[in-house]
Formats: C-alpha cells, sequence, structure tokens
C-alpha cells in the first residue's frame, strides 16, 4: 500500500480524529502508530498497525455507514425541497463520493502473504555482568521491521540514551539509576515486517550495576619491635589486591591487582608501612588502607653499653618540623643559634642535626627546657642533635606544645628538624609524620652523649626521601 492509497488512509483516519500528522502518502512511524490507534479505538486484535483484512472490513463498515447517513440526509431534503431533481442530484454526488472513497481505499484486496512469521528479536551486551558503569545493548531483529523506536524499549532500574539504527539492527545505552539489577526487554507488537508480522517480545538482558567502594579489612599494626612481620587482610567475594610497603607513612599502591591476600617484611630496622588497595568484581577501587609495623634487626644483638659518665637516658615524645612549617613558613630560621646560623646539620657528634625543644618566658625572660647547646642522642634515627630553636610560639610558649602536652609514659618532648627544602611540602610533611610518634610508641634520647655511637649522616629528609627508622636501641660505631 503506497501513494493515492496512502493519501486516502490518512485522511479517513484524520477523519476519524486519530492520525495528526501531514498527508504524505508514505506509509511510516506516524501512519504506522495511527492504524494501531484505530485498531485499539476498534478492539481489533492483534493491534499490530497493519492495515490488513480485519482492519479494512472494519473501515468499510464505517464508512457503509457514512453512506447510509448521507443518503438519509438526502431523502429528508428531497421530501422538502421544491425540484426533486436538485435533491436527488444532491444525494447521488454524497452516495457516489462515499461509495468512491471507500472503493478507493479499501476496495483492492490485498493478495495474501505467504510471510506469516513474525520477527524475533536478541539483545547482547559487551558489559559484563556485574559492571559499574553505562551499559551498550545491541538489539537485532531476526528481519528487517518498521515502528521501532526508542519509547518501544523496556527498562527496569534505568534509563535509554543514544539510540540508533535501522532495519534489523539497533543500538541502544542504557544508564543505570542505581545499585542493584539492571533489565532491558523489547516487547511485543511494538514493529513490523513488511507483511505485516509484528514482532515476537525478547528475552530479558539483565546485568548487576555496583558503584559501592569495596573496604580493606583485617590489617593491623605491630608496635612491639620484632625480627619480622606478617600482614593480612581480606575483602568481599571477588576482590583483587595490591599493596606497597615502604617507610613512608602516607603512600598508595600501584600496579596489577592480584589474589594476594598477605604479605611480610623479613629485614631491616626501623617503622615500616604497608598500603593495601581492593577492587572489586565491577571494578570499584577501595581507599587506600595503611598499617605499620616496627622491626628491630640491628647489627648488635647484645644489651646497650651502660651510661658512660654524664649520659641520661630519657623516654621521649618525638616530633618533626620542616622548612615547610617553621616559623615563619619556608625558612630555616632558628631561635638560638650555636653552632649554625640557620637550622642544619647532618648528624655527627661534630655536625649535629638542629633540634627544638619547649620553653618558657618568665618576667620577660625565654628559659629553654634544656640549655641551647645541649647535644642529643636519638637512636631511631641513628643521629646527634643540638639544640638551637624553641617550640611553641606566642607570650605564654609554657602553655603550649614541647613544654607541656607529651603522652603518659613520657618525660619529655623534643622537635627534630628534618629540613624538606629539597622536596614538595606534602614530601616533607609526610616525613615529619613518619618520625612523629604516634599509636602511643615513644623513642629512647640520650642527653650528652658519649660520641661514639653509628651515625647515618645527612638531614632526615632529603631528594624526597625520608630517613629510615631504627627503634631504640643505640648501636655503637
Amino acid at each position: 500500500m503506497r501513494g493515492s492509497e496512502v493519501v486516502s488512509l490518512q485522511e479517513f483516519l484524520k477523519n476519524q480524529g486519530i492520525y495528526t500528522g501531514p498527508i504524505t502518502g508514505n506509509y511510516f512511524a506516524l501512519t504506522y502508530k495511527a492504524v494501531r490507534g484505530f485498531q485499539i479505538r476498534e478492539r481489533i486484535t492483534p493491534a499490530s498497525g497493519y492495515f490488513g483484512p480485519v482492519t479494512r472490513t472494519k473501515a468499510n463498515t464505517i464508512l457503509s455507514q457514512q453512506s447510509q447517513s448521507a443518503f438519509t440526509a438526502g431523502a429528508s431534503i428531497s421530501a422538502t425541497a421544491d425540484t426533486s431533481v436538485s435533491s436527488g442530484s444532491w444525494l447521488q454526488n454524497q452516495v457516489s463520493a462515499a461509495t468512491y472513497y471507500a472503493r478507493r481505499i479499501f476496495g483492492k484486496k490485498r493478495p495474501p502473504s505467504s510471510d506469516t512469521v513474525s520477527p524475533s528479536v536478541t539483545l547482547s551486551s559487551t558489559s559484563g555482568s556485574i559492571t559499574n558503569t553505562s551499559i551498550p545493548v545491541t538489539i537485532s531483529f531476526s528481519e528487517s521491521v518498521t515502528g521501532f523506536t526508542i519509547s518501544d524499549i523496556a527498562v527496569q532500574n534505568g534509563s535509554a540514551k543514544n539510540f540508533s539504527g535501522s532495519s534489523s539492527k539497533y543500538a541502544v545505552t542504557i544508564v543505570p539509576l542505581a545499585d542493584g539489577t539492571v533489565s532491558v526487554q523489547v516487547p511485543a507488537s511494538v514493529a513490523s515486517d513488511a507483511a505485516g508480522n509484528a514482532n515476537l517480545a525478547s528475552s530479558l538482558l539483565s546485568r548487576t550495576y555496583d558503584r559501592t567502594l569495596p573496604i580493606v579489612n583485617g590489617l593491623s599494626d605491630y608496635l612491639t619491635p620484632s625480627k619480622s612481620v606478617t600482614w593480612t587482610w581480606s575483602s568481599e567475594a571477588g576482590a583483587t589486591f595490591r599493596y606497597l610497603i615502604d617507610m613512608t607513612q602516607s603512600a598508595a599502591p600501584s600496579g596489577t591487582f592480584g589474589a594476594v591476600t598477605s604479605a611480610n617484611q623479613l629485614t631491616g630496622t626501623g617503622t615500616y608501612y604497608i598500603h593495601v588497595q581492593a577492587r572489586d568484581v565491577a571494578g570499584n577501587r577501595s581507599e587506600v588502607v595503611t598499617a605499620k609495623a616496627v622491626l628491630d634487626n640491628s647489627a648488635s644483638t647484645s644489651p646497650p653499653p651502660p651510661p658512660t659518665s654524664g649520659e641520661v637516658y630519657l623516654n621521649a615524645y618525638t616530633t618533626a618540623y620542616t622548612y615547610w612549617d617553621n616559623t615563619p613558613p619556608g625558612s630555616a630560621d632558628i631561635s638560638h643559634p650555636v653552632i649554625h646560623q640557620k637550622a642544619g646539620g647532618i648528624g655527627t657528634y661534630a655536625d649535629p642535626v638542629t633540634l627544638a625543644v619547649g620553653h618558657s618566658i618568665i618576667s620577660g625572660e625565654d628559659i629553654l627546657d634544656y640549655p641551647a647547646g645541649t647535644i642529643f642522642y636519638i637512636p631511631n634515627v641513628r643521629r646527634y642533635f643540638i639544640v638551637e630553636d624553641t617550640c611553641g610560639d606566642g607570650n605564654t610558649p609554657q602553655n603550649g606544645p614541647c613544654h607541656i602536652g607529651y603522652p603518659a609514659g613520657t618525660s619529655t618532648w623534643v622537635d627534630l628538624w628534618i629540613d624538606g627544602a629539597s622536596g614538595s611540602a606534602s614530601q616533607s610533611n609526610a616525613c615529619a609524620e613518619a618520625i612523629t610518634d604516634s599509636n602511643g610508641v615513644a623513642h629512647t634520647i640520650i642527653k650528652n652523649p658519649a660520641s661514639t655511637y653509628a651515625v647515618v649522616s645527612g638531614a632526615v629528609f632529603q631528594n624526597g626521601s625520608c630517613a629510615q627508622q631504627y627503634g631504640n636501641i643505640p648501636v655503637t660505631q
């Protein structure tokens, strides 16, 4: 059916108040949907959009009724008209027009089609069964169809976007709404083939949408010094992991994920950190979880030598400050120069590193907790330090850090200069955090030490790297 026949069909449907499109002579989507609307109104099943024999018969009935109405109206007019020829001519015109209209559109019988097979529909997707992204779907009909639009696609827990295609192949993107099952289906009778056969319903295509991040469980800190440590962890079913072991408190692993759920550190002395990240089946990556352990594999296994005359062992709370958070920031200024005009030193007995201590201002006099020039040795970083700076600002530093506020179990608070000018603020801050005693761990410091302790010379932080930590056991050279 095409050309003038379709024009007449469109005019009929417009007269019925069903077709609202232009009169084009093309049997496209608007005409197809109008025929379906007519079939639904007249309760013709299936409402396939195909103008077949049943639909033609119903339309002819409506036109016959219109013809009969025209005849009745004409007879009534002839009974009252002065000239019967005039009324007769009008009646003949009305009946002829209705009859011609019906024959022109519906008088021709469509040859029976040998194709009675309904098109089938298959849905497929390259997306995995569990995903955290939009779902691409390919819609394949078993033959060319017309009338198929994006509004015909049924979606649960999602919406259809980016529709394209024609003939027998179409594509659409399903955008999930929330975590859970997302289902897609093409219902029956939304498209038809050239013979007018409506499509069958497709099978349901389902995917699980998951945007919830996995969680790393089971990592623990080991703060009692030991020779080695083994960490273990877990997460949800199917998760894979990657990890990094270093001596930096803030870091992130890189590389591929695998099924590993444990790792160990068997050598070294100091505080070691493990950083673990999980990835779930959907591809979501967890936050990095960090744990630490204190190892002591010092060369000396004998008890530390007894303090020499004048040595004082203190259980101290140690923190660190840098070039970036000094007062003023971005400087190496110090308040009580002794052997350095600016904070510095390489940690040897002859060139100790600057150390800040608490102080008090009483009656205008600045009184340091330890006199400027006092020497300390700190086994954890194997360096000597010298008091050349103060910790705590303002008019009453005795009420602030270093002078007070150190944890229970410690008797003093010292602040180590670690430099940091050779790296970024974030790098030097990470090193300062690593040096700072946390979770109740304190360090031994030796006041007025002998000159024979082992030294690892250099700034505590330099060129992006933080010094190794060795624990509390002093080792002699």
